[in-house]
């Protein structure tokens, strides 16, 4: 069985090169994409192939951006002479939590997919309501955001009005059977061009059949160990040297993935006995 990771980069490698090093095997290959406003790193590895994808999207957080890049890591797998099993989206800042042989016998189903289901209000804003903002880097600007949003409530904007669509949306990191790689890049995805955080629907709304009701924790269906900081704006917990205990604890157990961390040296000390 092989598996594909897919990397989302940008900024600083040193994360993704730890979780290379670590997961480096015949089995796992490695599958870049970095932000074009960065220089591409040069990752090394032993057994691992490393391959980047040859169109690099110029990402901005919530925005269409992120799917694009997502997809050019799909079509560089897709195209590759190798046939893998499964493959694995993640952040040049997630960290893996297995070892390789635990990572290797772990995946048995054909999708590891977070669906949530809370009462957010106004979820459907997200989609319906048209942001022209794709030359703008919205992360720090979220007032601009709240404005956009206005602006469509008065003129009753509804890019979803005729649609037959159910929203469902979750984390955007996933593991996935690869033989739904070219189900997944057939849908239309034109729905979420001129979106806001889309990339958090997107699999989601490509792949409902995996959606089974009555789940609740989205970290294990989609084998990723996340927390959430925050009360208006939440945000992934960064962790650092001061939770390796947590993070210890959890190891080869239901989650592949940790998001997120700035620090390389949290790889080495979780498996430095292992």
């Amino acid at each position: 069985m092989k598996h594909a990771i897919m990397i989302m980069g940008f900024g600083n490698p040193s994360v993704a090169q730890a979780t290379i090093s670590h997961l480096d095997s015949d089995s796992i290959d490695f599958f870049i994409h970095w932000d074009q406003k960065y220089m591409v790193p040069n990752f090394k590895s032993k057994h691992s192939k490393i391959i980047y994808t040859s169109n690099r999207i110029n990402v901005k957080w919530g925005q269409y951006s992120e799917i694009l890049a997502e997809e050019e890591l799909l079509k560089t797998v897709q195209k590759s002479s190798e046939k893998y099993s499964y493959v694995h989206l993640i952040s040049s800042s997630d960290i893996p939590l297995f070892t390789i042989d635990y990572f290797k016998d772990f995946f048995d189903k054909d999708a590891y997919i977070g669906y949530q289901h809370p009462d957010l209000p106004r979820l459907d804003t997200r989609l319906k309501f048209y942001y022209p903002i794709s030359r703008i880097n919205v992360r720090n600007k979220l007032w601009l955001v709240k404005v956009i949003k206005i602006v469509n409530y008065l003129l009753f904007v509804d890019r979803l009005r005729g649609r037959s669509i159910q929203i469902k949306w979750g984390p955007q990191w996933f593991s996935l059977n690869a033989k739904y790689i070219g189900k997944l890049l057939a849908k239309d995805d034109s729905i979420f061009k001129n979106t806001f955080l889309g990339s958090e629907e997107y699999i989601q709304m490509s792949l409902p059949q995996f959606d089974v009701s009555g789940r609740k924790d989205t970290n294990i269906e989609a084998a990723r160990y996340i927390k959430w900081e925050g009360y208006n704006e939440p945000h992934p917990k960064t962790f650092t040297m001061n939770d390796i205990d947590e993070l210890r604890e959890i190891i080869n157990t239901k989650y592949a993935f940790a998001r997120k961390v700035n620090d390389p040296n949290i790889i080495w000390s979780l498996f430095q006995d292992r």
